[in-house]
């Protein structure tokens, strides 16, 4: 049972249901596509690309690719139920987003690592979609809390995981949501067009000493050099920014963290789409063979990772301690 944190714990942001909620960090529908670049601020961009209409922007100064934000109806849409079911975006969850989908993100290895950096505490999952990465924290031990723009995603969250998820950004959750001892952010930055912002909210939420966890692609993978716009993981307006590590770097501590450690992961490098290509294995299989399996492929993923032909990249940042952080801890 999560323990309540008086007015603190409660799961409602700032005037519920107003449009600075879902999309604070956004856009305005007005405003014109911005060239300046996420990561250096130069404005010698060019389209190198069009996809679906949407423009793919490179960075001549650093190499940054990125897309201009979709207009605050679009990004509405894009997310509703539709976005998890595979209904108008089969290019997403082919059969629907699903706790299986979701435990290929490895949530075992995600927690062994924030564990192997800090005892078990209050976690935030940014972008928690229907919360199956707060399950697995929370059958550990951890005391957990969600956020997510998605309407549709929060309220299939919290029909099962409780009050604990709130709907809306980051951004807009009240000073007294945290201190966490943990962040993490699966599969959420590349959505982001002002990573950030949304990293700069995260650190005065998570507590001195405390660890933010990041997956996201690496957009200088072999896979993404070696595809360019045809990489999987460029698939506008969901996706809006493609950072190579280097520039998870720059934004990491110009958010005011300190990069701690960096892995790859993720298979071949052909994104979600090659699910499609893998059939599941026999029922006369058997467990023996399963497990041959799932073995070989752990050896063949650490061996791509090795040689960076995955698509996805784990980072751990950790927010240091200052003098002005000397006696802060949890509230009552």
């Amino acid at each position: 049972m999560i323990a309540a944190r008086g007015p603190a714990a409660s799961n409602k942001l700032p005037h519920p249901g107003a449009p600075a909620d879902i999309i604070g960090f956004m856009h305005a529908s007005s405003d014109p596509p911005t060239r300046a670049c996420p990561v250096c601020g130069s404005s010698r961009s060019r389209i190198c690309a069009r996809i679906d209409g949407h423009a793919l922007l490179l960075c001549a100064g650093c190499r940054f690719r990125w897309t201009p934000a979709p207009a605050p109806a679009d990004l509405e849409r894009i997310y509703a139920a539709s976005y998890y079911d595979g209904g108008e975006n089969p290019s997403v969850y082919h059969d629907g987003y699903s706790a299986d989908m979701a435990r290929a993100q490895n949530h075992a290895r995600i927690l062994d690592g924030l564990e192997q950096r800090g005892s078990r505490g209050r976690l935030l999952d940014v972008g928690c979609a229907y919360g199956f990465f707060l399950d697995s924290a929370r059958a550990r031990g951890w005391d957990v809390r969600g956020v997510d723009l998605s309407a549709h995603a929060v309220s299939l969250a919290r029909a099962r995981l409780g009050p604990c998820v709130w709907h809306g950004t980051v951004e807009a959750l009240p000073a007294d949501a945290g201190p966490f001892d943990a962040v993490t952010m699966l599969d959420t930055l590349e959505h982001l067009p002002d990573p950030v912002a949304v990293l700069t909210a995260i650190h005065r939420h998570l507590r001195p000493g405390g660890f933010l966890f990041i997956r996201t692609v690496d957009g200088d993978s072999l896979a993404a050099r070696w595809l360019g716009p045809r990489w999987p993981q460029v698939k506008p307006p969901e996706h809006l920014v493609y950072p190579a590590p280097r520039h998870l770097v720059l934004w990491l501590r110009r958010s005011g963290f300190t990069p701690a450690r960096i892995e790859w992961d993720g298979g071949l490098g052909l994104g979600w789409r090659a699910l499609r290509t893998i059939a599941p294995p026999p029922p006369a299989a058997g467990r023996p063979v399963r497990g041959i399996r799932r073995r070989l492929k752990a050896v063949a993923d650490r061996l791509l990772a090795l040689c960076r032909a995955t698509d996805m990249v784990h980072v751990y940042a950790r927010r240091e301690s200052s003098a002005g952080d000397r006696g802060t801890g949890h509230g009552p």
